[in-house]
């Protein structure tokens, strides 16, 4: 098995191995069949490529093609933080794996064996739970909310507002009360079938979306 370069004076310990790669890439440097990681790196597929990465304690992390994570070790804690793309994470109940995207952490909520998927589309968040049970945090309110085992939920990102007209601008600057940023929620089974508007909750569906 390769081992990865480290620079000199790095601390970065081994946080896991990539047993099986097609098209993958570690700090943007195409990597061989198997491959060391080390707290830090970010491993990255190609639009035919996918990665699967065995960490310790019996868990591991399949990632899927166009996909981009970072590995690392905080506070004996393993997190994948999740940039682009989807990640199908499967612990044994000795450890977990956090999955932090945009904004949430998505992991067991209890130590259990658990499958769960994570996917980061343009204009929304898929949490699936495949097995066990899985708690989502909003990282800024410390919100927390959980998706049974066999249910989804879908995270609709707001999208950027439109330039304002100066008459608006103008109302905005003499308004004192700061509109809080909201999150559209969809949730429903086999498609999308519902919708709301609610400031820092999640929608939790029934079994729906085809995930890998």
């Amino acid at each position: 098995m390769s081992a990865a370069p480290v620079m000199a004076g790095a601390t970065h310990s081994i946080v896991g191995e990539v047993i099986q790669s097609t098209s993958a890439y570690v700090n943007s440097a195409p990597i061989p069949y198997e491959w060391t990681i080390t707290g830090g790196d970010i491993v990255s597929t190609g639009s035919d490529g996918n990665a699967l990465v065995s960490l310790p304690k019996e868990v591991s992390a399949s990632l899927f093609q166009n996909t981009k994570v970072l590995f690392e070790r905080v506070l004996g804690r393993l997190v994948a933080q999740l940039s682009e793309g989807s990640i199908r994470a499967q612990t044994s109940g000795k450890d977990t794996l956090a999955v932090e995207a945009s904004g949430y952490t998505v992991e067991p909520a209890k130590p259990s064996v658990s499958v769960y998927w994570v996917s980061m589309q343009p204009d929304k968040i898929v949490i699936s739970s495949r097995r066990g049970s899985i708690q989502v945090v909003e990282n800024q309110s410390g919100d927390l909310h959980m998706v049974p085992e066999g249910h989804y939920a879908t995270i609709s990102q707001p999208r950027s507002p439109r330039p304002a007209s100066p008459e608006a601008s103008l109302r905005g600057s003499q308004s004192t009360k700061k509109d809080k940023p909201s999150i559209v929620i969809l949730a429903g089974q086999g498609t999308i079938a519902s919708g709301l508007t609610v400031p820092t909750r999640i929608g939790i569906g029934p079994p729906g979306p085809t995930l890998p």
